[in-house]
């Protein structure tokens, strides 16, 4: 008896306990270094903030007017009945837009035609060309008033930096100062000159445009002119009113980003806190077990309180403003409690998950930080153009929080497509397949024509093309690649090169892709990538020698293109080439190396030692594509070098995990069975995207130092880009994390 009970008690994982124990303390690690860093950033940001102080003072006749009603708006509820009953207005507005309002409107309360007389439509045109003047003379006024604040504003901050260095001079001279008449500051002066040329602008566009149409009897005036008119003044349109308008309303946008940003900076431990708690609480709540069903109405209900609390306190706008998610996360909520009520027997069963090793979660959430927190520091102190990087990062970096759970609860559903997928490529073999294989090759070329003529931006493109490639040679991986390596190390040379022309020719769909796209920086990444796929097949011999091949024909031949040409000639030759930016990263790095600890955590001069209106330090790229020597100014070479090797040092405990767990999947009997296959599936895509991971990252490194041509290729998780955040994310989530049923 006492040996059944022995054998059936389970044995104690001891790789997983630790694992449970040590995930915690990785994450308090991780918030307690990015606390450090965010206090140095709040110390010496005092100067960065005044440049959004600015833009709120600038705009705030636009946050407190009450005039920011559309006037087709008004007409349309003041005066619909005159609106319909003008076919030539009724096609032009959407007053009408309800169609069981405009039959009800039509079938009792429309009078007809004939009770319209003239003098009621005259009447009505009047009323409009009253509300064109009133509307005209308030936007001169807003042009006036934000003028005067942004002149005001500026001669604030000139008179309290003329202040400070007189304080400094008369500390370093006991000569007396001699009294000089008084010179406005450059930017004043370009600040009144812009202003002066808007007003100007403004008038002689009303005297063209607008006046002839609000002077003009209202017998002679056409109700179609008058709404064109109303549109212009609502910024609809290419000429120079409408134009105006446009600029007036970004300076309110401008206002509400810069109050965003301002209580970011001035709680900054808060709202880290609050989002490493946001992210703790999703990522384990994706592991208890309970339903699928149960698991996704959690994280809703845990993002609509995260949402709200930021709302609270001022670094997001309110979820009210979006009433058609609210609407349809309620219909949801509605659903899911019918189905859980009545359908239970029906729902899938309790699938939870866990990471793949202990720093796979708390390891994202330290350089995702590190990278906004950089970001912060370049809105406060880089150039001006620049100043709102950070806000928008930092609710890229919120949905990526959620987008982290969710990732990993879509992958039971779809994990099987894929599987679906990478059979279709590599598991069949016909005359049919292969035309279907040549056919989903066109089509992918096809569709990111289209996407560019769409003029879909290169980030977008670029992000998307590596994800097709990863999913497409993650079958290959499967079905090709240990066959080939088998067959080439007996010596079947032929049969093993046989099998790596579908692998060539999806490199080269890539390839015509990328250019079509007109983005080559993330086929280099893919070539390096496949290079190492290639070299676990032919050798690490064989591979070096591609490798070296590869970048003897980008060399020789990316001199006849314009930008590759332009990077070449910049690598050669920094600081006599036409484009200076690998002159201006070597000149940072080598006065960030006079000290080993760099300039400190928000003493950065990212702009030299020129005013941050001018800025001519760093490229403007700073933020995407050079982040390692923006983490050199922060922690200088030492501390560059080392944050370097903890991330790759993160990549690569992914990489030993994939390993280990790959040899025991790859085996034929394994392969006969389909958990086995969607298991192998999900090892071999996260494997992918480590390497990817690790290759990009040192590619952009290897560039910033100059060993390499710039490449325009961003640090995963750390740069600038919203589109890269999300993507490496959903990956980290979706096949970083396990299923015990599997």
């Amino acid at each position: 008896m006492g040996l059944l009970v022995k054998q059936s008690q389970q044995p104690i994982n001891f790789r997983l306990l630790i694992g449970t124990c040590l995930e915690p303390l990785f994450f308090l690690c991780a918030l307690l270094f990015v606390l450090w860093t965010a206090q140095d950033i709040q110390i010496y940001s005092k100067d960065g903030i005044s440049r959004w102080i600015k833009d709120t003072q600038a705009s705030s006749i636009n946050l407190e007017d009450q005039a920011d009603s559309r006037l087709t708006t008004l007409w349309c509820k003041r005066d619909k009945a005159f609106i319909l009953q003008m076919d030539s207005l009724k096609s032009e507005t959407n007053c009408s837009n309800n169609l069981l309002n405009s039959v009800l409107f039509w079938l009792n309360f429309h009078p007809s035609r004939d009770d319209w007389t003239e003098l009621q439509k005259q009447q009505v045109i009047e009323v409009w060309q009253k509300d064109l003047t009133l509307r005209g003379q308030q936007l001169r006024n807003r042009l006036l008033a934000t003028d005067a604040s942004q002149i005001s504003s500026a001669l604030a901050a000139a008179e309290s930096e003329t202040s400070s260095n007189l304080e400094s001079s008369s500390k370093d001279s006991n000569q007396t100062a001699v009294s000089l008449e008084p010179q406005l500051p450059p930017d004043v002066l370009r600040i009144q000159a812009r202003a002066n040329e808007r007003i100007v602008q403004w008038d002689k566009w009303s005297q063209e445009t607008l006046l002839p149409a609000i002077e003009t009897s209202a017998k002679n005036v056409q109700a179609e002119v008058l709404w064109s008119l109303a549109q212009s003044l609502e910024g609809v349109g290419s000429d120079t009113g409408p134009k105006m308008v446009r600029q007036l309303q970004k300076a309110k946008d401008y206002a509400t980003k810069a109050q965003y940003l301002q209580t970011i900076t001035e709680q900054l431990p808060w709202f880290l806190v609050s989002h490493w708690l946001f992210s703790v609480l999703v990522t384990f709540w994706i592991r208890a077990r309970i339903s699928p069903l149960e698991q996704l109405n959690g994280l809703i209900v845990l993002s609509l309180l995260f949402w709200t609390g930021l709302h609270v306190y001022g670094a997001a706008p309110s979820p009210t403003a979006y009433v058609p998610i609210l609407i349809g996360l309620g219909a949801w909520m509605t659903i899911s409690w019918v189905a859980v009520h009545f359908y239970s027997h029906k729902l899938p069963p309790a699938r939870p998950a866990r990471p793949i090793n202990a720093c796979w979660i708390p390891g994202w959430w330290l350089f995702t930080a590190i990278g906004w927190l950089m970001l912060v520091d370049q809105s406060l102190n880089f150039h001006e153009r620049l100043r709102f990087i950070a806000l928008d990062q930092w609710w890229a970096w919120c949905i990526s929080a959620l987008l982290l759970p969710i990732s990993a609860w879509m992958t039971p559903w779809l994990l099987p497509t894929i599987v679906k997928l990478g059979n279709t490529l590599w598991g069949l073999r016909s005359y049919w397949w292969l035309m279907l294989r040549i056919s989903l090759g066109i089509l992918l070329v096809a569709c990111f024509y289209t996407a560019h003529q769409l003029s879909i931006p290169q980030h977008v493109t670029g992000e998307i093309l590596k994800v097709a490639f990863i999913v497409c040679l993650c079958g290959w991986c499967i079905w090709k690649m240990p066959l080939s390596a088998q067959l080439w190390h007996v010596g079947h040379a032929r049969a093993a090169v046989k099998d790596m022309v579908g692998v060539m020719v999806l490199f080269c769909c890539v390839a015509a892709a990328a250019f079509l796209t007109s983005d080559k920086g993330p086929l280099l990444v893919m070539a390096l990538v496949l290079t190492i796929l290639f070299s676990s097949v032919f050798g690490w011999t064989t591979g070096v020698g591609m490798l070296v091949f590869g970048f003897g024909i980008i060399f020789l031949l990316g001199v006849d293109l314009n930008v590759v040409g332009e990077r070449l000639q910049a690598w050669r030759d920094p600081f006599m080439a036409d484009r200076d930016d690998l002159a201006r990263l070597l000149w940072f790095q080598s006065e960030a190396s006079q000290t080993n600890w760099g300039f400190g955590v928000g003493q950065v001069p990212w702009c030299g030692t020129s005013r941050l209106d001018v800025c001519q330090g760093l490229p403007l790229q700073l933020q995407s594509d050079y982040t390692f020597t923006a983490i050199m100014g922060w922690w200088g070479p030492w501390g560059a070098w080392l944050w370097l090797l903890l991330f790759s040092l993160y990549v690569y405990c992914t990489l030993v995990y994939c390993a280990r767990t790959s040899p025991t999947l790859l085996t034929p009997l394994a392969l006969l069975q389909s958990a086995v296959v969607a298991q192998a599936f999900q090892i071999h895509l996260l494997f992918l995207f480590a390497v990817l991971l690790l290759v990009q990252t040192w590619i952009t490194v290897a560039g910033n130092l100059g060993w390499l041509p710039l490449t325009g290729i961003t640090w995963p998780l750390m740069s600038y880009g919203k589109t890269s955040l999300w993507f490496s994310t959903f990956f980290i989530g979706a096949w970083g994390m396990r299923r015990e049923h599997a």
